[in-house]
């Protein structure tokens, strides 16, 4: 059964930006403006109430379709390093979509593969769930660190220890390895901001 929501629920749960939540009252004009707000469905307190759906469809949302300001806040990114994206990846960039709010939208799924290349993560294989050895970890980043990367972040204590089994041998989630993969970069980054400055 479907949650149906307020103006205002709507605005404040589909906000991009949790700074600067959507006014619910701008959001009727406009959707009034383009006659596409759904008719409501119900009343709660003298408020119409919407199914959430209808109110993505009428604001062009289309699942699997972000901005670029929603793929930024979701994976805490700065707007500004996506803008340099397209230019610095174009042999990947995805091709945009439909606008929602005269801002472009794109694949979530094209972007996390700008984003993997970017932050030097791997396009994945198997599940995130997977248990990898020391020597798996290393094989599966292969393609965008050396192994000698991989010796001295063990050595120098930068990569975090693994879970050891029952067999006693020390093995991490691949969805972790990602993680601390993503780490590096972000890392490697704030310290680019902190010599510039």
């Amino acid at each position: 059964m479907v949650q149906l929501v307020t103006l205002a629920e709507y605005a404040a749960a589909r906000s991009p930006d949790p700074e600067k939540p959507l006014d619910p009252e701008k959001l009727r004009r406009t959707l009034k403006r383009h006659k596409t707000l759904p008719e409501p469905v119900g009343e709660r307190g003298g408020e119409p109430l919407f199914d959430p759906q209808a109110l993505d469809e009428a604001r062009g949302i289309v699942p699997g379709w972000v901005t670029l300001a929603e793929y930024a806040a979701k994976h805490g990114l700065s707007p500004r390093t996506l803008e340099r994206w397209p230019r610095e990846h174009a042999d990947i960039w995805p091709q945009p979509g439909p606008k929602r709010d005269r801002k472009a939208t794109f694949p979530e799924e094209g972007l996390d593969r700008v984003r993997r290349r970017v932050q030097n993560v791997p396009d994945p294989v198997g599940s995130p769930e997977d248990m990898l050895t020391w020597e798996g970890v290393c094989a599966y980043l292969a393609p965008c660190t050396p192994e000698s990367t991989m010796r001295y972040r063990r050595s120098s204590g930068l990569w975090e220890p693994g879970e050891v089994g029952a067999d006693r041998v020390e093995r991490w989630r691949r969805g972790r390895v990602d993680e601390l993969q993503a780490g590096f970069w972000l890392r490697g980054k704030a310290g680019e901001g902190k010599r510039s400055g």
